[in-house]
């Protein structure tokens, strides 16, 4: 699914099939989409940019970063890869991911979490990748909360992510703007919200 969006956007995972939500948000008036029947993902354009993508978040109101996703054909593994902008959505530069190709029937499990103009976050099936060059560069690691934070970092992205196996109790994680990795914020138990999966504020 694609949304050419402004700042606050944050657009959910959909599988092939299923329905297009977003959260709230400006959406610039020239913003045109297109439906693929064939992969169940739609195609934005802004400005004569267009690509598919999942998701689609800026930080500021210059530098966005798109979740993206190739299916050749429909038929053929489809390949995730990260669009980067840095005038506002007018034009886009591909960037690769280390992500695993998933057929196209069986769904998208990829996430994307922009925390900086720097810091970019993708959750993929229990790994957590991190870049902190805009994705230039990417590196693994551990998808865990390391330790507790004090306080909540100026530029920091809070999360929340299932403390159990039926995601009945969510916890609140806070990634760090320097490198990515998520922080526990203590004493805050979140209870689970019916038809959400996950939510992000940007403080």
């Amino acid at each position: 699914m694609a949304l050419l969006a402004a700042i606050g956007v944050s657009v959910t995972h959909v599988a092939p099939g299923g329905r297009i939500s977003r959260g709230s948000g400006a959406v610039p008036a020239d913003a045109t989409y297109f439906h693929d029947a064939v992969t169940g993902v739609d195609a934005g354009e802004v400005n004569g940019a267009r690509f598919d993508a999942l998701f689609v978040q800026f930080v500021d109101p210059e530098h966005g970063f798109a979740l993206t996703a190739t299916c050749p054909g429909g038929k053929r593994l489809c390949s995730y890869g990260l669009a980067v902008s840095i005038d506002g959505g007018r034009t886009y530069e591909n960037r690769a991911l280390p992500l695993a190709k998933v057929p196209p029937l069986e769904g998208y499990s990829a996430d994307l979490h922009a925390v900086t103009t720097q810091t970019v976050v993708i959750e993929d099936r229990g790994q957590w990748w991190v870049s902190i060059d805009a994705g230039r560069t990417w590196r693994s690691a551990p998808d865990s909360a390391a330790r507790n934070v004090a306080e909540i970092p100026a530029a920091g992205r809070l999360h929340t992510r299932c403390a159990d196996t039926n995601c009945d109790i969510r916890e609140l994680t806070v990634i760090d703007p320097d490198t990515g990795m998520r922080l526990k914020v203590p004493n805050v138990p979140l209870k689970r919200v019916h038809g959400s999966s996950e939510s992000t504020i940007t403080p």
